[in-house]
């Protein structure tokens, strides 16, 4: 059952021989953990369960000592793992299992081995919670054993499994995929909202929605819609405002809410809500915030808080304490005396350039197709405008790849008359160095892992 997205059985069989008969050195053999992961039937009703197959095992001659494969299947937003089916492989024992919707399962091979051309199946249970379109399923299964003395035929000093891999590596990826379409059963949606509500006309806008207690089952998406405003300025009038909730099955429910506006002087609204960065030291114009036709006098402008100040219409964050800031704007050519609100948030998740730990640099490349680990990447920097200089040089100290320009776009391909024609480097542990010009960082090095072959 092992699908599409991983080596055919014949495929391993060419390998195998390549392995055995030709290649020299190789420390793994003939031993290839592998993956295939089938969800049959592809789609299941909301509420139900199904069974995933995940054909798994050593597609190889070598032995595969215990604990020393995992296997990680991970389902989309609108299904969730329940549990080890009965009937799977017993070899296998559960290291975790998360909860929710889009979940991982991770198991190991604690109860035994893999001998040669071993293969069975894990069988999970797949529930789906969520309405909605195909979602993709991902199982991949890795050698996590750094050594193994089967290697060397029991010798003192095992040679390192980097031939197969190791815990960061994907040796072998597959994929599947799950509908959840809705069941016969599904029940509409329920929207309780209060019969009455009261507020001033000056809490108009801030306090129009509270009070509702909205039961969301079934993805329900709720439409609010004020029918026209009866009353002048200076009056008190009553809304009718009617709520719908809606499910993606079809199912509707509407429930009316009368809501009675008491007379005051001044209107109050709630404006658009805005996000700035502590670490931007910039003034950042109120203005910016009002739509439509305005009177651009920064004196209409007022700080509601009281933990902040601006200068006219502008508002410097800049090392300001997390949290919210609302400043005022008085509208002078509002029918009535009127006010909006606006709310600036203040965050600290915004990009720090000048730290090396926040620097990731990649430390495999395995350009296979499968998009994981394509490219050599220098990641952490974006937005910092830095230039990325890399070098590459293997084992014996020669340069293999050079760029003042870097743009994460290495492969392992070679220079054109580096490696006898080759197009790409050899399988095999290099080195890189990278520096990021006018960060005031040290440059960075380390080894890196290459597997092309």
């Amino acid at each position: 059952m092992i699908n599409s997205n991983n080596k055919s059985t014949f495929t391993k069989l060419i390998l195998l021989f390549f392995i055995v008969f030709i290649s020299k050195g190789y420390s793994q053999n003939n031993a290839d953990p592998g993956i295939g992961i089938v969800m049959d039937p592809p789609t299941l009703a909301q509420g139900s369960t199904g069974i995933l197959t995940a054909t798994v095992g050593n597609f190889g001659n070598d032995v595969i000592v215990k604990n020393s494969l995992r296997v990680t299947i991970s389902v989309g937003d609108n299904a969730e793992i329940v549990e080890i089916a009965s009937g799977s492989d017993t070899r296998w024992t559960q290291l975790s299992l998360t909860t929710g919707n889009a979940n991982t399962i991770q198991l190991t091979n604690s109860n035994s081995d893999f001998s040669s051309f071993d293969v069975a199946n894990i069988l999970i249970t797949i529930k789906g919670n969520v309405v909605g379109a195909a979602n993709v399923i991902l199982g991949n299964i890795v050698y996590i054993t750094a050594q193994n003395p089967l290697l060397c035929g029991g010798c003192a000093s095992p040679p390192l499994n980097g031939s197969q891999g190791n815990a960061t590596n994907s040796n072998d990826v597959s994929t599947s995929s799950l509908t959840i379409i809705c069941s016969d059963n599904t029940n509409p949606p329920s929207l309780t909202v209060p019969a009455d509500l009261t507020i001033s006309l000056i809490d108009y806008n801030s306090n129009i929605n509270t009070g509702f207690a909205e039961t969301q089952d079934f993805n329900i998406t709720i439409d609010k819609s004020d029918v026209s405003v009866a009353g002048t300025c200076g009056d008190s009038f009553v809304i009718t405002r009617t709520w719908t909730a809606s499910d993606v099955c079809g199912n509707i429910a509407t429930a009316d809410q009368i809501i009675k506006v008491q007379d005051t002087a001044v209107v109050v609204f709630t404006g658009a809500q805005t996000d700035l960065c502590i670490y931007d030291n910039l003034d950042f114009d109120l203005f910016s915030l009002l739509e439509g036709d305005f009177q651009a006098d920064p004196t209409l402008w007022s700080v509601v808080s009281e933990n902040t100040t601006i200068n006219g219409s502008l508002f410097n964050p800049f090392e300001l304490e997390l949290g919210d800031y609302v400043f005022a704007y008085s509208d002078p050519n509002s029918e009535c005396p009127s006010i909006t609100e606006f709310t600036i948030t203040l965050n600290g998740d915004c990009v720090v350039c000048g730290d090396a730990d926040e620097v990731i640099i990649s430390k495999t490349v395995t350009p296979n197709g499968d998009h994981w680990n394509e490219y050599f990447t220098v990641e952490g920097i974006e937005g910092c405008g830095f230039t990325v200089e890399l070098q590459i040089y293997n084992r014996w100290g020669a340069k293999i790849y050079e760029s003042n320009d870097y743009q994460n776009n290495w492969n392992g391909f070679a220079h054109s008359n580096s490696f006898g024609g080759s197009n790409q480097v050899p399988t095999g542990t290099y080195y890189y160095i990278v520096n990021l010009v006018d960060s005031g960082l040290k440059p960075f090095s380390g080894p890196l892992y290459v597997g092309t072959k």
